[in-house]
């Protein structure tokens, strides 16, 4: 898991019929890890500018999705109020 930023919703037209009712958020990544935006599935109803907590592990995604075998690698699970220390 790691820190991102929420930039903004990421339009999509088609989408396959497992994840129809989701979100897509673009995502600026933070950290160690930073590599740029990536596109999320949104879980948590963020919007731009919130900072996230992101999972971009494919199977653990699915699993957090719970859609069985649903074409997924980026999830927001969480948004972050703050961080201590």
């Amino acid at each position: 898991m790691e820190l991102g930023r929420v930039v903004g919703p990421a339009p999509s037209n088609v989408k396959h019929p497992a994840l129809a009712d989701l979100k897509l958020v673009f995502v600026e990544t933070e950290g160690k890890g930073k590599d740029g935006v990536v596109i999320a599935w949104d879980l948590v109803d963020a919007g731009a500018g919130d900072q996230v907590l992101i999972m971009r592990e494919g199977g653990a995604a699915a699993r957090i999705l719970g859609r069985g075998a649903a074409p997924v690698r980026t999830v927001l699970v969480a948004q972050v109020d703050r961080i201590d220390g």
